[in-house]
């Protein structure tokens, strides 16, 4: 028997080469819709597994689910974030929980990709002129002015800020 994450493991495998939902793909989905996705495919397995108080009174099947959720009235998954042929809801909790799983991944890998893109920036800008009192140069190291470590300034710290004139 697989165990869970190797099940999400080859769902997120199979949404990369199947149907193309690559990082830079992923990186385009910067406003919650990664995790929304998975929060409807969380709550259609919970539905389909457990019967839960969140699931809509009246259903028997996946297909009689999807309606519900397309129809706007099953609220706690009415944040689907794109369009409802991409919304595949099967009688197989366990493919639901690997969806979700899946598009948990890629939102963590895509929140990494975007971390490490800030921190980068910081470091570029940190070896062409560090600021007085940051001490060693540790990443680390917290800022004089924001009192964040220099990891974070680019969020923060105007200093660093590119829409802040730099």
């Amino acid at each position: 028997m697989k165990t869970g994450i190797q099940i999400i493991s080859e769902e997120r495998e199979r949404q990369i080469s199947k149907e193309g939902w690559t990082p830079d793909h992923d990186d385009e989905h910067h406003i919650g819709q990664l995790n929304s996705a998975a929060r409807t495919y969380l709550v259609a397995a919970d539905c389909l597994a457990n019967a839960s108080l969140l699931c809509p009174e009246e259903f028997e099947t996946p297909e009689s689910l999807l309606k519900e959720i397309k129809s706007g009235a099953f609220d706690p998954v009415a944040a689907w974030p794109w369009e409802w042929e991409w919304l595949k809801i099967d009688a197989d909790p366990i493919r639901s929980l690997a969806k979700a799983g899946a598009l948990i991944a890629a939102e963590i890998d895509r929140l990494q990709r975007r971390n490490e893109e800030a921190s980068g920036r910081v470091i570029d800008k940190l070896k062409h002129s560090e600021p007085e009192g940051w001490g060693s140069g540790n990443v680390d190291d917290c800022c004089p002015d924001c009192g964040k470590g220099k990891g974070m300034c680019a969020v923060w710290c105007p200093r660093f800020r590119d829409d802040e004139g730099e």
